[in-house]
């Protein structure tokens, strides 16, 4: 795991527990801190930092795959 990716996995975790933290204190009764639009927002970033994490970690994955793959459709094609 990259250095960027342990940031933006913070980041989008962080935005999130903000999000249901404003959830949680407005079921409460609590004064909530975050206006409708405000908690959208919030919550369109969280799901968007995350998708990114999981693209970064999928096109890695994909990178060690690939070469296996490649070496494998080698050896098939030089029996």
């Amino acid at each position: 795991m990259r250095v960027t990716d342990r940031y933006l996995i913070l980041l989008s975790g962080g935005l999130f527990l903000l999000f249901f933290a404003n959830v949680v204190a407005g079921t409460l009764g609590i004064k909530v801190f975050l206006t409708d639009v405000q908690e959208m927002l919030t919550l369109f970033a969280a799901c968007i930092f995350f998708v990114v994490v999981i693209l970064l970690r999928e096109r890695k994955a994909g990178a060690g795959s690939e070469n296996s793959e490649n070496s494998e459709h080698r050896e098939m094609n030089q029996s």
